[in-house]
C-alpha cells in the first residue's frame, strides 16, 4: 500500500519573570502544525516562596485550541475543533536538609472532537464530546548521608468521567559515584481501568472484527478499541547514567 507519512513543525517558548518578593511568573506559548492536526496553546504559571525558601506555592492555568483535519477518503473531511482548559495547584515543602516533598492537584476539561478520526472513518470509534480529568501527585525525596544517595518516591492518582481510573507508583535511587557520575535505577508500577465504552476488538461472529458488541442495536453509541483506554497494568524498570561536566559546561 501507499502507507502513511506525516511531517510536524512545532515551536514552544516559555518566558519567566522573577520578582524581588520571591515570586515568579512564567508565560508559555506553543504552536504545532501537522498534515492532519494543528494546535495553538498557552499557559501561565505563578510560583511564590516563603521568606525562608522552604515552602513554594504554585498555581497555573492553560488553554489549547486544536484543529483536526484527517487525511482519509477521497474527499477532505471537515475540520473538527477541540478545546482544552486545564489548571494546577501545588505545594513544595522542605522539611529538613534531607527531606523534601511536593503535592499537586490537576484538572482538565476537554470539549469538541475527541474521537480518533482514522478509526471513526471505518465506523469503529465514537467518543463523547467532553471529558473531565482529575489527578493528584505526591512526591517525597530523602537523602541518605551514609550512602550519599537519594531515594525518590512518587504516587499519582488519576480519574476521569469516562470511568478511567489509574494509579502509578514510582521509585528511583539516585546514587552518587566518583568523578561526577550519577547512577539512577528506577521502578514504576501502573494500573488502569478501562473506559466505560471500551471494547476488546475480538472477532464478532455476526459482524466480524473489529466492530464492537451491540453495534447493530446501537450504532450511534459510544465505543472505542483504543488500547490507551483499555484496562492494563505494567511494571517498568529503567536505568539512567549521567555525569556532571567540568565547571563552565
Amino acid at each position: 500500500g501507499l502507507g502513511i507519512k506525516d511531517a510536524r513543525t512545532a515551536v514552544d517558548v516559555t518566558v519567566t519573570k522573577y520578582f524581588a518578593n520571591r515570586t515568579s511568573v512564567a508565560i508559555r506559548a506553543a504552536y504545532s502544525d501537522e498534515d492532519d492536526y494543528r494546535s495553538t496553546a498557552g499557559a501561565v504559571t505563578i510560583r511564590h516562596a516563603t521568606p525562608d525558601q522552604n515552602t513554594t506555592f504554585t498555581v497555573g492555568g492553560g488553554y489549547s485550541g486544536d484543529e483536526v483535519f484527517p487525511t482519509v477518503g477521497t474527499q477532505p473531511p471537515p475540520t473538527r475543533q477541540k478545546r482544552t482548559y486545564d489548571a494546577i495547584v501545588g505545594l513544595s515543602q522542605v522539611f529538613s536538609p534531607n527531606d523534601t516533598a511536593q503535592f499537586n492537584l490537576y484538572y482538565a476539561h476537554q470539549s469538541g472532537y475527541l474521537t480518533d478520526p482514522y478509526k471513526a472513518y471505518w465506523g469503529i470509534d465514537n467518543r463523547p464530546a467532553t471529558r473531565d480529568q482529575y489527578a493528584a501527585l505526591v512526591r517525597w525525596n530523602h537523602f541518605f548521608d551514609s550512602a550519599d544517595a537519594t531515594l525518590r518516591m512518587s504516587y499519582r492518582y488519576y480519574q476521569d468521567d469516562w470511568e478511567v481510573v489509574a494509579n502509578t507508583v514510582t521509585f528511583e535511587w539516585a546514587q552518587t559515584l566518583p568523578d561526577g557520575w550519577l547512577l539512577t535505577p528506577g521502578l514504576r508500577y501502573t494500573t488502569q481501568s478501562a473506559a466505560l465504552f471500551y471494547y476488546d476488538p475480538i472477532y464478532d461472529p455476526i459482524l466480524g472484527a473489529p466492530y464492537p458488541p451491540g453495534y447493530l442495536n446501537n450504532p450511534g453509541g459510544y465505543y472505542t478499541s483504543d488500547q490507551r483506554l483499555s484496562a492494563f497494568g505494567g511494571i517498568t524498570a529503567g536505568l539512567k547514567i549521567s555525569k556532571a561536566l567540568p565547571a563552565g559546561w
